[in-house]
């Protein structure tokens, strides 16, 4: 395969457009906008059904980040299952050290202020614990973390904050919570379970996949069940310790680099079948 026989589209949107005669791969994260529309305007839903539906459907192979993923492109865009190439993401567990010792009494949580994180069940759920164990603490960084209301007195909200910053906070906290109501992917759990991080995740989108045995899952709209998630997973660090380094192991940025050679191959083979 020459260097020239493919266009890879990396952001989802074909631009520029490539020469007809070119074999053409799209990454396409998602398709959350099928799947919670009514987080979307409807300019956003527009936009999308032009520019990432269009292209996955035109492209000669997709490639995307989880076997979730793939089965939702799959599903809403009617794309067949053979053409569409799972390419998890992976952590850099250079970067990501573990602390194996002492842990700070609070619960982290990094994300965006966007609906579908999920903060204000979250923030429910602290509301039960701000009784129940009212040494911990929630803390939030991300981006759009502004607009957040109703923050209960036990949630410090730092919004953005350096990277070197973020990886103390994996390491110190007692736990990570994602109560997130959709992932494509979703990297903080695994960031976390590299640096000894114990989680207690969603069930939603791909975190089942992502998380395996190793962290405490739960259903993302019961306050309840994310506050008793929270306590299970504080209380089995050791255990949830060992099995998410483990976990980590099984994503590899070798293994991502393989798929979308895969994918490269598939869409120059494809290519060259309809010249045929």
């Amino acid at each position: 395969m020459e260097g020239n026989d493919v266009f890879h589209v990396p952001f989802a949107v074909n631009l520029p457009s490539p020469p007809r005669s070119m074999a053409t791969v799209q990454s396409l994260c998602d398709v959350q906008h099928r799947d919670l529309p009514h987080l979307f305007s409807r300019v956003e839903r527009i936009y999308r059904s032009f520019f990432y539906e269009r292209a996955a459907r035109k492209a000669d192979a997709v490639v995307t980040i989880s076997d979730f993923a793939k089965r939702t492109i799959v599903e809403h865009l009617g794309i067949a299952p053979e053409k569409v190439f799972t390419a998890h993401l992976a952590v850099d567990s250079e970067q990501f050290t573990p602390n194996i010792g002492e842990r700070e009494n609070f619960i982290f949580y990094p994300a965006r202020g966007w609906a579908h994180k999920n903060h204000t069940v979250l923030f429910e759920a602290m509301r039960l614990l701000m009784t129940e164990r009212p040494e911990l603490t929630l803390v939030l960084t991300g981006g759009g973390l502004e607009g957040l209301t109703n923050v209960p007195a036990n949630v410090d909200v730092k919004g953005l904050v350096p990277f070197q910053e973020l990886l103390e906070l994996y390491r110190k906290a007692k736990c990570l919570v994602f109560p997130s109501l959709y992932e494509g992917f979703g990297l903080p759990p695994l960031e976390a379970m590299a640096s000894g991080c114990p989680v207690a995740s969603s069930t939603a989108g791909s975190l089942p996949e992502v998380c395996g045995d190793a962290a405490v899952m739960f259903d993302p709209h019961s306050p309840r069940a994310i506050a008793d998630a929270i306590v299970e997973a504080i209380g089995r660090t050791s255990e949830l310790q060992a099995k998410g380094f483990e976990q980590v192991r099984r994503f590899t940025w070798e293994k991502c680099a393989e798929a979308h050679e895969a994918a490269y191959r598939y869409a120059v083979q494809q290519r060259a079948l309809t010249k045929v």
